[in-house]
């Protein structure tokens, strides 16, 4: 009885250290698995930032030739060197006079 017990016992032991192994190996294959997959997102993480670097870079490039367009297309012969036959369109003069009810002409001589 004590031998069939010890036996039993032993046979216990043997499958709890097979699932040790077992748990061993699963925790071992997951943790490279892990690994991979941190590799991957750490090579993804770097590929963003450099891709962000060189579109702020490229962003900045625009916006100063934006600004450069917008300046040279500002002036005219009346800001700048440039002569009057230059000139796309004339700037239109606004007439701030208000109407009076008096004619249209000289006054007449008494």
């Amino acid at each position: 009885m004590t031998s069939d017990y010890n036996n039993q016992m032993f046979k216990q032991i043997q499958d709890l250290i097979q699932k040790c192994d077992d748990l061993s190996r699963e925790i071992k294959k997951e943790r490279e698995k892990h690994k991979r997959e941190k590799k991957k997102l750490n090579d993804r993480i770097k590929f963003l930032e450099n891709k962000v670097s060189s579109l702020e870079n490229e962003n900045s490039k625009l916006k100063k030739e934006v600004t450069r367009l917008k300046n040279q297309a500002n002036k005219d012969s009346s800001n700048s060197s440039k002569p009057s036959s230059t000139d796309g369109f004339k700037k239109v003069i606004i007439n701030r006079r208000e109407k009076s009810n008096k004619l249209r002409g000289g006054q007449k001589r008494t």
